[in-house]
This record gives structure tokens, C-alpha cells and sequence, in this order.
């Protein structure tokens, strides 16, 4: 009968477990509770059945026992020990055959467990419904007077109500939270890319104020321009309406009259020639300052592309990182709703068995027998706990799964839709803007008074039929600059300029110190720029260098690179040493803070802007820490930084190099001579036959040279080597 009793009950397979130990555990403390009380109901039920007329419990059992007298003196002790084992043994095979794994691991199904607890109260029912049928006045075999029954019901249900409960409550929790973070992810995304905005926004604006310097300069430009026109035509005009008239040629007579004549001419002729000479110099003056303003916008330019460059950039990481971030979070969400929905469905169900668990033991199990004897009380509770939909708990474990929004549209794209821009391409070269006007013929001769470093304004003429060469119309040099005023000063310092570092009329010169100025390469430097601020963020921090092509500014990081060496001076000490650029590790003496000199004589503030012509100086570090008084200064031999320099006795001007150019009229000496038209080198004189124009070609060989008066004419750039010139004489114009 106790066999029987097992394996009548329900086979129900496990079908999803639980994701955590602590209910499995829990369940299996019941569990042993149950297989506890499964013996003592099995011990009382084949008592029952024997008392009520059953088969024996088994073969060997001679005598009949009622439950009170199990354990007592006597006959009934020996055969309470057969049936005890008989019945453990019966019970550990039923609930092996359960598939109830109880022991170390401690995983149990409640829908097993519920089985087994509904099996226990159906055969309580049946039993007491025997008993009622038969109307036996047996011991209470079945009633709550049994303390071992009572403990173990109710330790099944303390441990449903309490452990079980609560860990899934806590598993459903986590879940949950798992479920909010999940979509919250998703969120974060955005959030991430609304956080963009402000940062994108200020690039935005930057593009809105270059531009609004452009136009501004632009419109200088134009001003300049039209102002360049009439002056340069008036004196045009001037020239040729004045000089077309005088013809002085002596002849061949030497009659007093003929020579006074000559004489009257000339002085008539001496006069408009100062005039032509001033017209000449205010149209010289106004296109350079003309070309000058065109300069300046340029660089204002490509700051204005650099901007839409920049923006394009971030925008374009910003929204891929968007993007990426979102699909990532999204693909991890689903994931995760997919595997969750599969628990979630165990786990109400599991909540559903708990209920039912709990319904049988309080009004099956835990109830007196006599009361469940009356009327069919217990019949009608037992299909009460079998009709138990559990829709509460169904509810209470329910996961709330956030509707992930779509993605959203990155809001910057039409930063980079329809632009001509190649913001791939780093924009470089100079392109020169030439007087859009009709050609202004010129004399091909520079008036004798004037210097080299006063050449005016070439316009071209062709002096006879036999010397048509023409003048190429070009770029102007104001008459009034020397040769080291040549380009013009008030440009922002840039990293990418060639300048000098001037002091006292000379420049530092690579090597050595300040040497007299001559246009060397190892007098040209470039100020390169760290996008850092200190030894970590400069030293061994190559694109910090080579990445930075803003504007410098008062309190910029700076290292001195030589044009002719590629290499800097590193100033950790006196005197300088040559060291490798981008500066490596450990190369503190390198990196120096630029700061303008205001007309005090004190540091500007941080941030002012730095333009050639201006007075700055500079200080190092030591020991990889910025050292305000460990400033840089240079004698004739050598540079080097050291506390003893004052800012006062440091000053440099930042200038602009003097380039070879085209338009300015030179001489070519060696050995204290210079090239003579005419004839060869002959002692240095200043005079107009050893002035030449080294004109230059915008092509490379012969046949982009030769015969293309274009490629000489509108080719105003400076000179560089390598490039095609021709010597042309200022004194006659041929070549």
C-alpha cells in the first residue's frame, strides 16, 4: 500500500529550471519536509488500510499495529522497525523515479513538488472519506494530533510562504532591473549624442564667425582693389599722356641753341618726372596694400575651411559613434527580452505551484481530519487548490519590458551635404591675385634715385618694335619698405609659416645665435604648435605637433624648428642643444610658452593674438615643470635658456622672411663686383646696368617657356630653388 500510494502520484516533467540555486535549495528543504511526512502518511495510511481490512504492508508483518502504538514495548516495536524501512526505501525510489533530486545539489521542480504535496492531500481526503464510510472509532490516525505530521507540514509551508517567496520576488527583481538597464542602454546612446550638441554647436558658431571675417575682409579687399585701379590708372595715364610729348634727342648738331634746347627740354621733362614718380609710388603703395589685405584673407579663408573641415570631422564620429552605440545596445536588448521571456513564463508558473502548494497545506493538510470528513469538506477544498488560477502572483511576476524608441536621426549631416570643400585635402601653396584691369604698360627702367629695395610697380610697355619683350605686370613692393619689410606685416602667426627670430638687426640662425640678417635658411624657423599644455600632453605626443595648425597665441606651447635642419633647439640649459622634432620622451628642454610683449614691455594675456612684427619672448621647463624665469635668449655665438634672462633683455620680433621675389629688382655680386648689363662683373656701383629682374616661369621646361609670354607674365609668386628665371636687365629690359 505504501508503494502504491507513490506511484499514484502525478509524473510531471521539469520543463524550465531556475536560473538560481537559492529556490532549488529552498524547495529541497521542503522537499526532505514532504519525504518526511510521506513516511509518516505512509506508515498511518497502511496502518489504516490493515485496521480497515486491507492487505498487509508486507509479508513479513505477523502482527497489527495502530499508529499509537508504533515505537511501544512489545510486539508492535519490532514490526514499526520492518515497516519504517519499508516504507523509507518505497519512498526514496518514488522519488527518484520523480526525477526530485534531493541532496547536494538541491534543484527541485515546484511543479513536481506540487504533484507530490497534491498526491499527499488526495490520499488524506480518500482516506478520511473511508473512514467516514466505515464509521471506525480507530486512534485519530489521520488528525493533526500527530506532532511529527504537524512539524513537517508546517515547515513546508513556513518555507513556502517564506524562502520560496521572497527568492522569487528576488529573482524577479533582478530580472527586471536587468530588463531597465537593458532598454536604459538604449537610452544612453542618445543621451550621448544629445551631450554632442553643445560642443558641435560651438564649431557651428566658430564656422559662422570665420565666415563673418571673410566677408568683412573680403569687402576689404574689394575696397583696396578699386582704390589700386584708379591710382594705378591715373599715373598710367600721367606717363603717357606727359612723356609721349617730350623728345629730347640731342642730334648731331653742336649749336649753342640746339644745346640749350636740349637743355629746356629736359628740365621740362625733369619736372613731370617727379610727378610720375609719386603717382608711381601712391600705385605701387595701394596694390600692395591691396595684395597685402588679399593675403590676409587667404589665411582668413582657410581658417573659415578648417572650421567646416573640424565640424564635418566631429559630426561625423559623433554620429557614427551614435550609431554604433545604439545598434550594440539594441541587439543586446532583444537578446535579452528573447531570453528573459522564457523565465518569466517558468516563473509564473512556478509562482502558480507555490499557491496551490500553500492552498493544500492550509485547508487540506493542516485541517483536522473530522473536519474534513464533514459533508465532503475536504473534496471540495482539494478542487478549490486545483482551480487555482494564481492570477495575482501571474501579475506580480509579470516583467515590464520598455519599448525601445527608434533611432534617431543624427542632426548635424547637413554640415557636410553639398559642399565643394575636400576637407581630405590639407589646403596648401599660395595663389597670388593679380589687378583685374587692363594692362598697365610701364617702363622697363627703374628711375636712378631709386634703390633696389624701392623698385616700383612693374607695367609693362615694349620700349621699341625690336624690344618687344614685355615687363610682366606683377605683385608691388611699397617704395618706402627696405628689403626685410618685403612681406607684410600684421598677419596672424601661424605654425606652418616660415619667420625669423629677429633682435638688434639680426636673426637666430641654426648653430649658432643671432647672426646678421641674409635670408639663409638657417635663419628661417617655424613656430610648431603643441594642442597640449604640459610635458605629458607634448612630450613623446607626435600628433599633438603635427596634427595643430591654429593660430598661435600669447601662452601657445611652442618648439623652434629649424628650416634647413628639420630639428629644434632644445634650451634645458645654456647652451642649446640640436634635438630631433616632434620632441621624444624626456625632452623637457624642448617645448616653450610664447608670450606677446605688450607696450609695457609685460607678458600679454593668455590667449592674445600673435602677428608678425610683434615683440615676444620665451620661457622653458625644468624637470618636465613650466619655470616662468628660466627664459631663452640669444648673444652672437650661441641660445640658451637660463633664470638670469630678463624678459626685457629676450625680446624677439617675429618676422616674416624676406622671399626672392619676381618683381623686386636685384643685383648678383661675387667677389665685390656685380653682374653688369653689357659687359661681365664690374666693380659695384648702384647703377641701373647692374640691377636685374630674376623673372620667373610658371613652366619647367623649354616648351612651357618658351614662346608662352603668359608663363612669365602672370607668374608672381616668390622665387624658390629649383624654379626658371631669366635675368632681365632693369636697364634695358631685354635679357
Amino acid at each position: 500500500p505504501c508503494s502504491t500510494l507513490l506511484h499514484c502520484q502525478s509524473r510531471v516533467q521539469q520543463s524550465i529550471g531556475l536560473r538560481k540555486s537559492t529556490i532549488g535549495q529552498a524547495m529541497a528543504v521542503a522537499m526532505r519536509s514532504l519525504a518526511g511526512l510521506t513516511l509518516v502518511l505512509a506508515v498511518a495510511t497502511a496502518a489504516a488500510v490493515v485496521a480497515h481490512g486491507g492487505a498487509t504492508a508486507t509479508a513479513a508483518d505477523a502482527t497489527v499495529c495502530r499508529p499509537s502504538q508504533i515505537g511501544a514495548h512489545g510486539a508492535c516495536a519490532g514490526d514499526a522497525v520492518l515497516l519504517q524501512r519499508a516504507t523509507l526505501n518505497a519512498g526514496r525510489q518514488a522519488l527518484q523515479r520523480s526525477s526530485l533530486r534531493l541532496g547536494s545539489s538541491g534543484r527541485v521542480d515546484p511543479l513536481t513538488l506540487m504533484s507530490e504535496v497534491r498526491s499527499l492531500a488526495a490520499s488524506v481526503v480518500a482516506a478520511t472519506a473511508a473512514r467516514q464510510d466505515n464509521s471506525s472509532s480507530g486512534d485519530g490516525v489521520l488528525s493533526n494530533e500527530s506532532p511529527v505530521q504537524v512539524a513537517a507540514l508546517q515547515r513546508i509551508l513556513e518555507q513556502m510562504e517564506g524562502e520560496v517567496s521572497s527568492d522569487l520576488a528576488a529573482e524577479h527583481a533582478k530580472d527586471q532591473a536587468e530588463v531597465n538597464n537593458g532598454s536604459a542602454a538604449v537610452a544612453d546612446c542618445l543621451h550621448a549624442l544629445e551631450a554632442e550638441k553643445p560642443g558641435l554647436q560651438g564649431s557651428a558658431d566658430s564656422i559662422a564667425n570665420e565666415e563673418s571675417k571673410v566677408i568683412a575682409c573680403e569687402g576689404r579687399v574689394e575696397a583696396l582693389r578699386e582704390t589700386s585701379v584708379s591710382v594705378c590708372k591715373a599715373a598710367h595715364a600721367f606717363q603717357k599722356r606727359e612723356f609721349a610729348d617730350h623728345d629730347c634727342d640731342l642730334g648731331d648738331s653742336m649749336a649753342p641753341a640746339a644745346l640749350w634746347e636740349n637743355i629746356a627740354c629736359v628740365e621740362e621733362f625733369a619736372s613731370d618726372l617727379e610727378s610720375a614718380k609719386e603717382l608711381a609710388r601712391l600705385c605701387n603703395t595701394s596694390t600692395y596694400q591691396y595684395e597685402s589685405e588679399e593675403t590676409h584673407c587667404e589665411a582668413d579663408r582657410d581658417e573659415h575651411q578648417q572650421a567646416i573641415c573640424d565640424l564635418e570631422r566631429e559630426m561625423s564620429a559623433t554620429c557614427s559613434a551614435y550609431a554604433s552605440c545604439r545598434a550594440g545596445a539594441a541587439q543586446r536588448y532583444g537578446d535579452l527580452k528573447a531570453s528573459l521571456q522564457a523565465l518569466e513564463d517558468g516563473r509564473k508558473a512556478h509562482a502558480v505551484a507555490v499557491e496551490k502548494i500553500k492552498c493544500l497545506l492550509r485547508t487540506v493538510l493542516l485541517v483536522d481530519a473530522a473536519e474534513l470528513a464533514k459533508n465532503g469538506t475536504g473534496q471540495a477544498c482539494l478542487e478549490a487548490c486545483d482551480a487555482l488560477k494564481g492570477a495575482d502572483v501571474i501579475e506580480r511576476f509579470t516583467i515590464e519590458f520598455p519599448v525601445v524608441p527608434d533611432a534617431a536621426e543624427c542632426p548635424w549631416k547637413e554640415w557636410s551635404v553639398n559642399t565643394e570643400l575636400q576637407c581630405s585635402v590639407t589646403t596648401s601653396g599660395e595663389e597670388s591675385h593679380v589687378v583685374e584691369t587692363t594692362p598697365m604698360p610701364t617702363t622697363s627702367a627703374v628711375p636712378a634715385a631709386t634703390t633696389a629695395s624701392e623698385a616700383p610697380v612693374e607695367m609693362t610697355t615694349s620700349t621699341s618694335p625690336a624690344e618687344a619683350t614685355e615687363m610682366p605686370t606683377t605683385s608691388a613692393v611699397p617704395a618706402e619698405t627696405t628689403a626685410s619689410e618685403q612681406t607684410p606685416m600684421g598677419q596672424t602667426l601661424m605654425p606652418n609659416v616660415a619667420i625669423e627670430l629677429q633682435k638688434d638687426g639680426s636673426s637666430v640662425t641654426w648653430g649658432a645665435g643671432l647672426q646678421p640678417s641674409a635670408s639663409a635658411a638657417t635663419q628661417r624657423w617655424y613656430l610648431r604648435k603643441c594642442s597640449g599644455t604640459d610635458a605629458s600632453s607634448c612630450l613623446a605626443k607626435d600628433a599633438a605637433w603635427t596634427s595643430t595648425t591654429s593660430a598661435i597665441v600669447s601662452g601657445d606651447v611652442v618648439a623652434w624648428v629649424s628650416d634647413s635642419s628639420g630639428r629644434v633647439y632644445d634650451c634645458s640649459g645654456t647652451p642649446c642643444s640640436q634635438q630631433p622634432f616632434p620632441p621624444p620622451s624626456g625632452h623637457w628642454g624642448t617645448p616653450f610658452r610664447v608670450f606677446k610683449a605688450d607696450a609695457t614691455g609685460e607678458a600679454a594675456a593668455v590667449g592674445t593674438a600673435i602677428y608678425l612684427g610683434d615683440s615676444v619672448y620665451f620661457y622653458g621647463m625644468q624637470s618636465s615643470a613650466w619655470a616662468p624665469q628660466h627664459i631663452v635668449n640669444c648673444n652672437a655665438d650661441q641660445c640658451g635658456g637660463s633664470s638670469s634672462n630678463t624678459i626685457a633683455g629676450s625680446l624677439f620680433t617675429v618676422a616674416a622672411p624676406r622671399p626672392l621675389l619676381p618683381t623686386v629688382a636685384i643685383e648678383l655680386q661675387k667677389d665685390g663686383s656685380s653682374v653688369t648689363w653689357g659687359a661681365g662683373l664690374q666693380p659695384s656701383a648702384s647703377a641701373a646696368t647692374q640691377r636685374w629682374y630674376l623673372r620667373k616661369c610658371s613652366g619647367t621646361d623649354a616648351s612651357s617657356c618658351l614662346a608662352k609670354d603668359a608663363a612669365w607674365t602672370s607668374t608672381t609668386s616668390a622665387i624658390v630653388s629649383g624654379d626658371v628665371v631669366a635675368w632681365v636687365s632693369d636697364s634695358s629690359g631685354r635679357v
